[in-house]
């Protein structure tokens, strides 16, 4: 369904967030039905120019090694809609994209269970990666939700392994290979098209939120580690859709509090971002909800909003630009039900 948005009556609330700014790099940022905990080392820290030995995981460690593992699938033109099946496990895709009037090969992931239910449309989970990432650094955290048949999941590659937010011309579109993906998948049969999430960390998550301000895909959105660019802000007919956003509060590379990160871009503090999100989705002007949870970390709800949909931030309390994988239970268990509870 695409909706339709109103117009809040105070549109000023505008100028004062973009005030409210950051110079920084957004650079990268089980069979059982129920989420594990997920409690090791957390979302690591891609954003500094390193790529630490484990950043990607290998796909022997990721899941028992099977014939069509690593099946690689090129597009080699129209398939009719729905006939497709999906292919266990995880598959290589290419797209191509005119890039500088080049035609260029975009790669991509499509993971689905180990064993798919012919019965059953899966709803669909893009992880956008941080900066110095690649889409396969998903596969172990989508693992348990992907196999438990809770959605499949698009893990999508940046050129130069990050992601254009519309500050640089000659860079890739990446909201147009966004399209380009929704677009591939309808080949493909037992998808869910109405219920599609998209998450993000860092450089993914900038991304997440371009996306959430200028496209109609995606029923919620999951943002790790970054806050609204200054010039991307959501206008009041932004598209309808849950938002989450979860930042480390002692950040450094995207402060918290606002002020100077470690490069170029200005981003909105992590709390008037959400509160911004909050107002242009027709939510309370104040939080529904709010104080610090039992780890001490800020929680802050804006509910109802529009269509009766939900904003949710998460200031965790004594992270960096990584985010502790067993934040609040969970981190990816957290964003998942988050998805899941979408109207």
């Amino acid at each position: 369904m695409i909706y339709a948005g109103k117009r809040n009556a105070d549109g000023k609330i505008m100028n004062m967030y973009r005030l409210l700014t950051c110079t920084v790099l957004i650079a990268s940022c089980s069979p059982e039905t129920t989420s594990p905990s997920l409690n090791d080392t957390g979302v690591r820290n891609l954003d500094i120019g390193t790529t630490p030995a484990d950043a990607v995981v290998p796909l022997a460690d990721a899941m028992p090694p099977i014939s069509d593992a690593a099946v690689e699938i090129t597009d080699t033109g129209p398939t009719p809609q729905g006939d497709r099946p999906l292919v266990r496990r995880v598959t290589d895709h290419t797209i191509n994209q005119v890039i500088n009037g080049e035609n260029v090969g975009r790669s991509f992931h499509i993971m689905a269970p180990s064993r798919i239910d012919e019965n059953v449309n899966y709803p669909v989970v893009f992880a956008f990666h941080g900066k110095g990432g690649q889409g396969r650094n998903f596969v172990s955290s989508m693992i348990p939700f992907v196999d438990a048949g809770r959605f499949i999941a698009v893990l999508p590659n940046g050129i130069d392994r990050g992601w254009n937010l519309g500050t640089s011309p000659a860079r890739p579109d990446d909201l147009a290979f966004v399209d380009s993906l929704i677009e591939y998948l309808r080949q493909f049969r037992g998808i869910n098209r109405e219920r599609m999430y998209a998450l993000g960390f860092s450089n993914g998550a900038g991304l997440v939120h371009l996306i959430a301000a200028n496209r109609q895909h995606f029923r919620a959105h999951a943002a790790m580690a970054t806050a609204l660019i200054e010039g991307n802000e959501p206008d009041a007919y932004v598209h309808r859709a849950s938002f989450l956003s979860v930042h480390g509060m002692d950040d450094p590379v995207c402060p918290y509090e606002g002020g100077p990160g470690r490069v170029r871009l200005n981003f909105l503090a992590a709390e008037a971002s959400a509160q911004l999100w909050a107002r242009q989705l027709g939510c309370p002007l104040e939080p529904s909800e709010s104080g610090e949870t039992e780890e001490g970390n800020r929680r802050f709800l804006w509910s109802p909003c529009d269509e009766g949909h939900r904003v949710l931030h998460y200031g965790v309390a004594g992270s960096a630009h990584s985010i502790p994988r067993s934040t609040e239970g969970g981190l990816y268990s957290l964003i998942v039900d988050f998805f899941e509870a979408s109207p």
